[in-house]
């Protein structure tokens, strides 16, 4: 991604709005989130608003910073509902498989909704795997990006998945402090490995989707394009 693309209104405002949620937890008001920045509350307001990445990281450093809390991207990802991603959820419940919806995820997911990353998509043995590279330099932001990049995956996929899953994330730096308080809701995790993934048994590839609509699913597919 080139610099220029860094102010481009890229990043959906349920992400805001998500973020100043999980400030307001901690205690921090809304006018202390979006100061220098330039979100007005109209904007709050409209379903299509988008800001840039570099707006929407100055807003995640005042989050991490107001709120001392440094475990906040497993925050985000772990309240993430399909609904936050608007029409991008409603095309992944709309395939067929588990395998479709990976597919659908790695091919609209990241560059709708989050375009600092690419995702692909690959099997390892018995595995299957999501892997996530980021295409910005994230400084001081990265640990946050990318437990919110690999905990989002999973809680975006997991209401297609069985009860106990055997899903594990793979994250190529040493472990934060603060993982130990959140062992018991995330996934078997792995530190300093040589990537950053989401893996599940290739099995789950097969599952169908309760929620799978043809019709719904080429509609979404075709507005995504």
């Amino acid at each position: 991604m080139r610099s220029t693309d860094l102010a481009k209104p890229t990043v959906p405002i349920s992400y805001v709005l998500l973020t100043l949620e999980l400030a307001a937890a901690h205690g921090v008001g809304r006018d202390a989130m979006l100061k220098g920045t330039e979100v007005t509350t109209r904007m709050l307001t409209d379903p299509d608003a988008r800001i840039g990445l570099l707006q929407y990281g100055q807003i995640c450093v005042h989050a991490l910073q107001k709120t001392g809390n440094a475990a906040l991207g497993y925050e985000f990802g772990l309240r993430q509902t399909l609904t936050v991603h608007g029409f991008v959820g409603l095309g992944l419940m709309s395939q067929a498989t588990l395998r479709d919806a990976i597919e659908f995820v790695v091919r609209y997911y990241a560059p709708l909704r989050l375009p600092g990353w690419n995702l692909r998509h690959f099997t390892d043995g018995a595995q299957a795997v999501v892997e996530a590279r980021e295409t910005v330099p994230y400084g001081v932001l990265r640990q946050y990006a990318l437990d919110m990049m690999l905990v989002s995956l999973v809680s975006m996929l997991r209401p297609f998945l069985p009860r106990k899953p055997d899903l594990e994330l793979w994250f190529d730096c040493a472990q934060p402090a603060y993982y130990p308080r959140y062992r018991r809701r995330l996934p078997a995790a792995r530190f300093e490995r040589g990537g950053n993934q989401l893996r599940m048994p290739i099995k789950h590839l097969d599952l169908p989707l309760a929620t799978a609509n043809t019709i719904t699913a080429q509609l979404v597919a075709r507005e995504c394009e």
